[in-house]
């Protein structure tokens, strides 16, 4: 934070201007950006890391407004090379992500405010002018040459707390309250929380798509891409080269990809033939798998009928409907008989084809039980336990994966009423 007012006592307040947003959504972009640039901002939109990193070189910008879950980088490891290049420069989390997990992260990170949206214009001025007079106090405090002790608070209970240089960044357990923190880079930083002013309006967010999120290898020129879509044709081609896929999909494993394959159930994974260990993505409609023309999934192994099954993917699972076959569709070894539910773990048989699908093994009661960091507390009270922390693409993954799977929980609750 380099600009601000100053009076006798040192640094009063800092000046905010320009404010970057890193948003990927157009509405939600639009609506921020039109409710800044009401109370005086000057706001650029962009929509990932790299034209993140490339417009804060370039703009010089007073202030960062940072989603969560974003194409490319997740906004946690946005805000860490943003802290690391350029620490006095405020950073805010906002998100519709409300998880303890996601806040701890945040704060490991380097952010300086968490937000959670939908709320009121108001509250969103008032957090952001907030957030960014604290760091410019802290920026500009004659107490911020270092000593070789980190000194900051415990965010839960307000303990004061000391650690070594040696242990920034680091997940421990707050001795007084038993709630797992993280050592920050720096004394005097302030990691502000606060709630939405609109929680009439709270919903789980818009629906859940995380095969956006899944990238796969172009078989012709090697280039990795994002779907960005649940329309198998158009993820089928390339758009570097402009080529069609052939055969099944190149899905890569980094940790977001496969965070988004265990959540979206629709991705079922090969166990028997020459794509053995392969992935197939289904669509959101119903399919026909079989071995005659016109079916949506077509294989030749032994036993296929021409129309064997239809699959057709829910919140739950795959809904299997065998359509006639003579040699019968089976789950984890059982006939169908009518239509079944494929959940996940479970192993579909076809004729000599195996499929199983992929995703979390979570029940309807596991799903709609609430994430938080209360799962880590410590055993007793008065010992700081330090804990082993992942790297932030792999901690942030695990983050984001909590979400959609609360957020399919809600649909699965909200179809249980409905039907």
């Amino acid at each position: 934070m380099e600009r601000g007012h100053f009076n006798e006592l040192g640094p009063v307040d800092a000046v905010v201007e320009h404010v970057l947003l890193v948003e990927d959504d157009p509405q939600w972009a639009g609506q921020i950006r039109r409710s800044l640039e009401s109370q005086g901002f000057k706001v650029t939109v962009v929509t990932d890391g790299g034209q993140a990193h490339a417009s804060i070189r370039m703009y010089r910008p007073d202030f960062v407004l940072l989603k969560v879950i974003l194409p490319g980088e997740s906004g946690f490891e946005i805000c860490e090379w943003i802290k690391k290049e350029h620490d006095s420069l405020p950073v805010m989390f906002f998100t519709e992500i409300d998880l303890e997990s996601a806040k701890n992260l945040a704060e490991r990170v380097g952010a300086d405010g968490y937000l959670v949206r939908p709320c009121s214009d108001e509250k969103l001025v008032s957090m952001i002018r907030k957030v960014a007079n604290v760091v410019w106090k802290r920026v500009n405090s004659v107490q911020k040459k270092e000593t070789g002790v980190i000194k900051f608070k415990c965010r839960f209970c307000g303990q004061r707390l000391r650690e070594k240089f040696e242990n920034r960044g680091k997940s421990i357990t707050c001795p007084e309250c038993n709630e797992r923190i993280f050592v920050p880079q720096y004394s005097l930083h302030e990691f502000i929380t606060e709630e939405s002013d609109q929680r009439d309006r709270q919903t789980a967010g818009s629906k859940a798509d995380p095969l956006k999120f899944v990238t796969v290898k172009c078989t012709h020129c090697s280039t990795f891409y994002r779907l960005f879509s649940s329309d198998i044709n158009k993820a089928r081609t390339c758009p570097k080269c402009g080529k069609r896929q052939q055969g099944v999909l190149s899905i890569i494993g980094a940790p977001l990809s496969r965070a988004a394959l265990e959540s979206c159930m629709r991705v079922l994974k090969i166990r028997s033939g020459k794509n053995k260990g392969k992935k197939l993505l289904l669509p959101e409609r119903e399919v026909i798998l079989g071995s005659g023309e016109g079916c949506h999934i077509r294989n030749s192994a032994r036993g296929i009928a021409p129309q064997h099954c239809s699959l057709l993917p829910t919140v739950e699972g795959i809904r299997v409907r065998d359509l006639g076959s003579e040699t019968g569709t089976w789950i984890n070894d059982e006939r169908v008989q009518g239509e079944a539910m494929l959940k996940p773990g479970d192993v579909l048989k076809v004729g000599t084809l195996q499929l199983q699908l992929v995703g979390p093994k979570y029940t309807r009661e596991d799903l709609v039980q609430a994430w938080s960091a209360k799962d880590h507390r410590s055993s007793g009270r008065g010992m700081k336990v330090f804990h082993e922390t992942a790297d932030t693409a792999t901690e942030a993954a695990r983050v984001i994966k909590q979400y959609w799977d609360l957020v399919r929980a809600r649909e699965m609750q909200q179809s249980a009423a409905e039907g």
